[in-house]
């Protein structure tokens, strides 16, 4: 049904004040919270901890002796079906804002330029594999935790194969990473791009197949999980989805690209990843000094509310799909939380340990790995009807999951006693239960040492009824019939 929008334009006049035109391209400050599409660089200084550079200040009878990482992968392409989505429906759009002064006359000078310049860059053959931007966040990740640790992490190649355990999935963007991160690590002033490949290309890596990896891809391996958890929607994101908040977002969204009826919420998020996608993929420089807004010109699309609203319905599957909203999306992570115990476990009770263990996984892996730790925990459960209230959420991915979000424990040797810290995303952040960042090793294992210890997998992911043989999918493709759709929304040219 065809829907007039009064009340969207109601709020754009007095959001930006009249007569103004809000204009993405030239705003000093733009709203780049984009979830776990997040580009690692723009995760704010608000985020808590405290970010201590590449220098280390502890007790002076004390010394590093062991590093856990954990770390999402690198930015990566859209999947490919998105890629495909993206060149299909966004040339329509685009043609339809230029041709149309009705709709061109909503976007300032700069953004109109920027849409009308654009052209599909993305195959979908290189979907989900790691970019350029992704690549050098790992490398500079490693590269910082290398200058504050140089005693464990400044090392030799031979060092490194003797005291270093390398695990990543089985996807082409985790092994990258897990590569990018290893020459962090190694490269040093005057060494070719070819020996720094022939160093780590002798460093192993443990992977595992993806429908065997308990400890990195347990939510593929947990068949209760999949069944009960992963394959239903989430209540509260429906009904998130078919609000008030978000419906105004959508007329909102869909007015500004031209369409005399309002997209459905899939397209409307095609939008959102395309914004998010290009500002990250090409947008952001390589040392992430210069941001290029015109590098992404669907954001211009998007008010800061509308973004807001899209970053919450994220936050609001995390929450129940990979977080505290069912005890088994996080307590599925154990087998996680038993290596990462058993690793503290042998550094401070034998002589000879993996003094450096990398872990890379995705963002189902880390986010249910901070809640088996206590971690971001709101005092309130996220639902749909508290997106106001929730401003200061501590479970916001945009803050916590950015595309290469990490977390680690550095383990200190203290005379006879041992201590730890905790880095989320590089900033020292206090353990619960600790008094400071710097902390017992007895609170850490008193903490979460009877979970890692107590970890049935088997048990708690049996599933008793028999699996189907088949399954509802996504129809991702269809672009014949999406645009046969849009064609008959679009505004006509005047």
């Amino acid at each position: 049904m065809l829907q007039l929008l009064p009340t969207g334009l109601v709020c754009f006049c007095h959001c930006v004040g009249a007569g103004q035109i809000p204009c993405y391209t030239s705003d000093p400050n733009p709203y780049r919270r984009y979830s776990t599409k997040s580009a690692y660089a723009e995760i704010p200084a608000v985020t808590g901890g405290t970010d201590t550079g590449r220098s280390d200040t502890v007790d002076a009878d004390c010394y590093p002796v062991m590093i856990w990482h954990l770390l999402r992968h690198g930015y990566r392409y859209p999947a490919d079906s998105d890629i495909e989505l993206f060149n299909a429906l966004l040339p329509v759009f685009r043609d339809n804002i230029v041709a149309n002064t009705t709709v061109s006359n909503q976007f300032c000078a700069g953004d109109l330029a920027a849409l009308r310049d654009w052209k599909p860059r993305m195959d979908p053959s290189d979907g989900s594999k790691l970019v350029m931007t992704g690549y050098e966040e790992m490398m500079r990740i490693a590269k910082n935790f290398r200058i504050k640790y140089p005693t464990l992490l400044n090392v030799s190649i031979d060092d490194m194969l003797a005291s270093f355990h390398f695990r990543h999935t089985d996807t082409e963007r985790t092994r990258e990473s897990a590569k990018s991160f290893a020459k962090g690590l190694l490269k040093q002033p005057g060494m070719t791009d070819q020996e720094l490949e022939a160093l780590v290309n002798r460093i192993p890596m443990t992977v595992y197949p993806t429908t065997n990896d308990r400890l990195l891809r347990f939510f593929d391996a947990c068949e209760r999980y999949k069944k009960t958890i992963r394959s239903k929607p989430v209540a509260e994101l429906d009904k998130f989805d078919n609000g008030s908040i978000m419906s105004e977002v959508i007329a909102n969204i869909s007015r500004r690209i031209g369409l005399r009826q309002n997209m459905n919420i899939s397209v409307s998020q095609s939008l959102w990843l395309a914004c998010a996608s290009e500002y990250a993929i090409y947008g952001l420089t390589q040392d992430s000094t210069v941001k290029n807004s015109s590098a992404a010109p669907w954001c211009s699309v998007f008010s800061q509310d509308d973004l807001k609203a899209f970053e919450y319905r994220t936050d609001l599957a995390y929450y129940y799909k990979n977080s505290y909203g069912h005890k088994l999306s996080y307590e599925q992570a154990c087998p996680l939380l038993k290596d990462f115990i058993g690793s503290i476990r042998n550094a401070t009770t034998k002589d000879n340990f993996t003094k450096v263990v990398i872990r890379v996984g995705h963002s189902p892996t880390i986010v249910p790995f901070y809640a088996n730790l206590g971690l971001f925990k709101d005092s309130r459960p996220l639902t749909a009807d508290n997106f106001l209230s929730q401003g200061n959420r501590k479970l916001r991915t945009s803050y916590i999951d950015p595309m290469a979000s990490n977390i680690n424990f550095v383990i200190y040797k203290c005379g006879n006693a041992h201590k730890f810290k905790m880095h989320v995303n590089e900033r020292e952040t206090t353990f619960p239960g600790c008094n400071g960042v710097f902390c017992d090793i007895e609170t850490l294992m008193g903490s979460v040492g009877k979970a890692a210890d107590t970890c049935d997998f088997d048990q708690m992911c049996k599933w008793p009824i028999h699996p189907s043989t088949g399954g509802a999918t996504r129809a991702d493709g269809a672009m014949t019939f999406w645009l046969m759709i849009f064609s008959k929304f679009l505004m006509p040219v005047v």
